[in-house]
């Protein structure tokens, strides 16, 4: 398996969320945050489908 990483910049209510996340769970930052993104990942594209392409007219 491929590995990226990516630095990210989180507010410090979300942070917060995710280091309680930890101390419930057991898991490191890494791994909620890892957790997280795929749980919540299709619900995000379910809300925020693709946009459509804009409609273009000819001018002649």
């Amino acid at each position: 398996m491929k590995i990226t990483t990516y630095p990210l910049s989180l507010p410090d209510d979300l942070h917060r969320d995710i280091r309680r996340a930890c101390k419930t769970t057991s898991l490191s930052q890494a791994d909620v945050m890892r957790h997280s993104i795929r749980i919540g990942l299709p619900e995000f594209e379910a809300k925020f489908p693709k946009p459509r392409k804009a409609v273009t007219t000819a001018k002649d």
